[in-house]
Parts: structure tokens; sequence; C-alpha cells
């Protein structure tokens, strides 16, 4: 059974980039933002995008709000959940 969710970013740069995840292919969050990662790059790459390519690379993302186990057990299909992101030399 595939347990497709939805992961979008809120990041400034990519903000609103969504994909879709299957969860029996990931373990945790931190596969699950490496896949988002990965995914966004791909699509940068093929057009080009270097600019962008290494904005992405400096950026520090992760999550709030929802551990691994919320995303496994949510039930409603058309929830986004969100992957922040800072690019590395931000100040906070």
């Amino acid at each position: 059974m595939v347990h497709l969710r939805k992961v979008a970013f809120s990041a400034d740069l990519f903000s609103h980039y969504t994909t879709s995840i299957d969860l029996d292919e990931v373990e945790s969050l931190k596969d699950v933002i490496q896949f988002v990662v990965i995914d966004l790059h791909r699509h940068l790459e093929k057009r080009n995008l270097t600019s962008l390519c290494e904005r992405l690379k400096g950026t520090n993302f992760h999550t709030h709000d929802y551990t691994f186990e919320e995303m496994l057990l949510e039930s409603n299909p058309d929830r986004v959940f969100y992957v922040c992101g800072h690019a590395s030399n931000d100040s906070k």
C-alpha cells in the first residue's frame, strides 16, 4: 500500500514547491527532507538553473510542528507538510 504525503517548502526562495513522497520509501523526517531537496535539485538542474541549485545547497532545511509518526498516521490526503529553510548565512 502506498502512503503518499504532500510536502512543500516554506523557505522564501523555494516557497510552495510541492511534491509527493511515498512514506514507505523513507524512515525519518531527515529522509523526507533529503527526498524533497533532491527532487527540487533535479528539477532545477534539468532546467540549467545553476544559481538556484547553489542556493538550494546553501540552505538549512528543517521541520516544525509534526513528527514522522504523525505523517504516517495522517488520514487527510490533502494535508501538506511543510519544510522550512534558511540560508546558511542568514543571521538570526
